[in-house]
């Protein structure tokens, strides 16, 4: 039923916003309460913009130390953290995949090159390919949405050959 409730508290905020404005502590509650129903169901994308909003009405209306004020401070904060321990799982995930797609591009390579180095197979390209994709994997957390990884969820439960997708849609083209 959140997304009845999700419903009925949408209206209630278009109300606040006609009645009061966008910066009154009526369209922070609304805010606040819209936000409850999306953090009950882990839609941290959505949860967030709405804390971050009625915190900043609450603190500018009725200062920090304020028991509404520091309620939604804490609400914020959670689902910053929440989306902070999505983002580690995200690029471990991604990590491991890039990883074990890098072993196989390695032992392909010597498979059909038998003759050749570690030295000559870096010269062929390798290397390179394995430093671009190192860099590649330490921004990944900057370069992958929050919102994209959200949808997409933990990437150890998806199929390889997704994730490959994924990594060649960032490193190869």
């Amino acid at each position: 039923r959140y997304a009845e409730a999700a419903a009925l508290l949408e209206m209630a905020l278009k109300s606040d916003l006609k009645n009061f404005g966008n910066d009154h502590p009526n369209v922070a509650v609304s805010l606040n309460n819209l936000a409850w129903v999306y953090r009950a169901q882990a839609q941290w994308d959505k949860a967030l913009p709405l804390f971050e909003q009625a915190h900043s009405i609450f603190k500018n209306w009725l200062g920090e130390a304020h028991p509404n004020t520091q309620t939604v401070a804490e609400s914020l904060a959670y689902v910053r953290e929440q989306i902070k321990k999505i983002k580690e799982k995200v690029a471990q995930a991604v990590k491991k995949q890039l990883h074990h797609i890098l072993i196989m591009m390695i032992a392909s390579f010597r498979n059909e090159n038998p003759e050749q180095t570690d030295k000559e197979i870096q010269k062929k390209g390798i290397g390179d390919v394995l430093h671009q994709t190192h860099e590649m994997v330490e921004g990944m957390e900057q370069k992958t949405s929050i919102k994209t990884r959200l949808q997409s969820g933990d990437l150890s439960k998806m199929p390889k050959d997704k994730v490959l997708q994924i990594a060649k849609g960032r490193i190869w083209s």
